[in-house]
């Protein structure tokens, strides 16, 4: 509980340090789309929602949902692969298996030399990157930056939770598929690296990837990305690659775990992270139009009209 509490307390003293020190907009204005009465799709910055409030009452404005947003960008995500990849893209993944296959001679090697350096100071660190990677740790998070962002009336605090929503959804889903999937033998077990037994279901066969790095590296890349302070984002990044180094040292995970398991994280995040962006102040759908008809007299009867 002791470290629950810690983790609850430095979440809150980066938000008053951050959340102040950022460019807010007004929340009254900020995440929404403009149209007008006529069909208008364009993205709109807050310069030219600002001048349309002061000058042209023929706009006017909606809240963008922002549990559609939520949803929209941890699907636009997942469905990736199937929906967006190019021969480039699948190119890239490619790399990075190989890259990873390639990484895996190191394996055995890393996984011996935590195993002859164990410290008491060691185990300390190795303690605060276990519970930084725990699931109440992106709880706190996402409920703190909310619950700040509506006590504090601060957008930036409220669209920092939907951003880190969306991202631990759609990468735990990633990385739990994977860990089914691929059901690889962890270092505890005493089996060599190259073990899978796919779908078997025992814990002890689910070490690729590191789920305390996917949400420790979730967590601070968001953050890092929405600051503009160099020590900051340091700071942030150091968090998420102790926990990376902790899983190692405590013997749970393999090296490929940690590092092919962050690089798809990466990538899962990055495309959270401009897909939330591009829908701040967009319309992600848009209702068919309906045609409403008009009975009216007319010089050799009546005339019937369709309005939309």
């Amino acid at each position: 509980m002791s470290y629950f509490l810690k983790i609850t307390c430095c979440l809150i003293c980066i938000y008053h340090y951050t959340a102040y020190s950022q460019h807010t907009l007004n929340p009254d204005i900020d995440s929404v789309y403009v149209f007008r009465e006529e069909p208008f799709n364009e993205v709109v910055s807050d310069t030219i929602v600002q001048h349309h409030l002061q000058n042209d009452t023929t706009f006017y404005f909606k809240k963008t949902p922002n549990s559609l947003r939520i949803l929209d960008a941890s699907l636009y995500s997942i469905s990736g692969p199937v929906t967006r990849w190019d021969k480039k893209d699948w190119l890239k993944a490619g790399g990075v298996v190989a890259g990873g296959v390639a990484l895996s001679l190191l394996d055995k090697p890393v996984k011996n030399f935590f195993n002859k350096n164990q410290t008491k100071f060691s185990n300390s660190i190795s303690d605060f990157g276990y519970h930084y990677g725990k699931p109440y740790t992106a709880a706190i998070a996402v409920s703190g930056f909310y619950l700040s962002g509506v006590l504090f009336k601060n957008e930036w605090a409220r669209e920092t939770s939907y951003v880190l929503a969306s991202s631990y959804i759609s990468s735990g889903v990633i990385q739990a598929f994977l860990k089914a999937a691929v059901g690889r033998a962890r270092p505890n077990t005493g089996l060599d690296p190259y073990h899978f037994r796919p779908f078997d279901g025992n814990a002890s066969f689910s070490s690729f990837p590191s789920g305390h790095t996917q949400i420790a590296l979730v967590t601070s890349m968001v953050l890092a990305r929405r600051v503009e302070n160099p020590i900051l984002k340091t700071l942030f990044y150091s968090a998420a690659g102790v926990t990376m180094v902790s899983r190692m040292y405590n013997n749970a995970h393999w090296f490929t775990d940690v590092a092919l398991g962050g690089a798809i994280i990466w990538f899962c995040t990055d495309t959270i992270i401009k897909r939330m962006e591009e829908t701040k102040h967009a319309r992600l759908y848009k209702k068919d139009k309906q045609i409403k008809w008009n009975l009216l007299p007319g010089y050799n009867g009546f005339t019937i009209i369709g309005t939309f």
